[in-house]
């Protein structure tokens, strides 16, 4: 008997249990075959929040996100342990603070 999950071919696996869909502007995760959280494609807040969330809880590492993402591994970095510390606005807000500094005043 086959478990393993068997993704959409629209979408690109993230592990052998994780994947995401990009349709009509929304991203889409999935753990197994069920959905697990959306966004808007041009939201990168909650994509942070989101692969983050993955990443510290054991459920994909670094690397894969990196991979499947099509992005820099250095850019999945230093999203990870931000979730902890009860900053998340500040680390995720595209306007917010960064690691290095208070907020910026427009």
């Amino acid at each position: 008997m086959n478990r393993v999950p068997i993704f959409p071919a629209s979408c690109t696996a993230i592990t052998s249990e994780l994947a995401f869909e990009l349709r009509d502007g929304t991203v889409s995760y999935f753990s197994g075959h069920l959905p697990a959280f959306r966004h808007q494609a041009d939201d990168v807040a909650s994509f942070r929040f989101f692969t983050s969330q993955l990443i510290a809880n054991g459920n994909a590492s670094q690397g894969q996100m990196s991979r499947a993402c099509g992005v820099p591994l250095v850019t999945v970095n230093p999203t990870t342990g931000c979730c902890s510390d009860g900053t998340t606005q500040s680390r995720f807000s595209p306007h917010g603070g960064n690691l290095l500094g208070p907020p910026k005043s427009h």
